[in-house]
């Protein structure tokens, strides 16, 4: 494990000294790419948006509600995609082109 600054982790579990903790440790994950996000906003929203008559604002939501819907909680919340990882927002975009040409009969070019 490597800590970029570990006289700010010594200093922050000082203060946790005699309390029970949650201790979770994961690899950094990457958020979405700038090429990811330019394909998603100017291909994807964009064609369904048109087809359905959506604004892209009103597209984004309604495909974050069909896809990102979380259901864990007490409620229902709805992810955004600006937390997504790469893989994960890869995996959100393969999604989307699958329901788009399945249920809407729409092909969605890939991004290469």
């Amino acid at each position: 494990m490597i800590l970029f600054n570990r006289k700010l982790f010594d200093n922050y579990l000082l203060n946790l000294e005699d309390k029970h903790v949650d201790l979770s440790v994961k690899l950094p994950s990457k958020d979405r790419s700038n090429n990811q996000n330019r394909y998603y906003w100017g291909i994807v929203v964009d064609i369904i948006g048109k087809e359905l008559g959506y604004t892209a604002d009103e597209t984004h939501e309604a495909l974050k509600m069909k896809f990102l819907l979380d259901r864990r909680g007490k409620i229902p919340t709805v992810r955004s995609t600006t937390v997504l990882s790469t893989k994960e927002f890869e995996d959100y975009l393969e999604d989307v082109r699958m329901w788009a040409s399945k249920f809407l009969n729409i092909s969605i070019p890939n991004p290469e």
